[in-house]
């Protein structure tokens, strides 16, 4: 059984997965900048838990070689093995196995890979709600910029802003002790 890259289940799982893992990306940045303990450990139990099982779904998605449909096992495992299934084992397993959460939590800054493929996931969600539109595909191709490129301009000035806040929480006489 496999899953195909068009089916609309499909499109509204990675949508969903793109939110979450926007979502950890905000709050892994944020709880690393401001030495915030992991109390919310069921919340992250559960990401993490969701997480796990798009892994394993990771193993049964066909995908698109040019225009043809690649359903072999063996092809889409040594795919996502190659590619990502390393990034996201590193940010889903040490976590949700141990409870050593104090030094492990910063592997989850490795979600950040998933970025690569939100791109992949808005540009279908916009292929599917356009289709019916029947809009030229240039136009399509500039929402699916102008979305990613808003995604990503969010991530990186969150993710800029809470370095420099944990470079204040790090440094003595730093702007945080000056500027209270």
């Amino acid at each position: 059984m496999t899953f195909k890259p068009r089916q609309m289940t499909i499109i509204l799982w990675d949508l969903f997965m793109s939110i979450l893992t926007v979502f950890q990306m905000c709050k892994t940045t944020f709880m690393l900048a401001f030495n915030m303990d992991y109390e919310d450990r069921l919340l992250d139990t559960i990401i993490d838990a969701v997480f796990a099982i798009d892994i394993l779904m990771h193993f049964f998605r066909a995908y698109l070689d040019d225009v043809e449909v690649i359903t072999s096992f063996g092809k889409i495992s040594l795919r996502y093995i190659t590619g990502f299934f390393l990034f996201d084992s590193i940010a889903t397993f040490p976590t949700l196995c141990t409870y050593n959460w104090k030094t492990l939590y910063p592997l989850k800054l490795a979600r950040f890979f998933r970025i690569f493929r939100f791109t992949e996931s808005i540009k279908n969600l916009i292929n599917q709600v356009l289709a019916r539109v029947n809009l030229p595909k240039r136009f399509v191709n500039r929402i699916h910029d102008f979305a990613f490129m808003t995604v990503f301009l969010m991530i990186v000035v969150h993710s800029i802003a809470s370095a420099w806040i944990k470079i204040g929480h790090e440094i003595e006489g730093s702007w945080k002790d000056v500027h209270g």
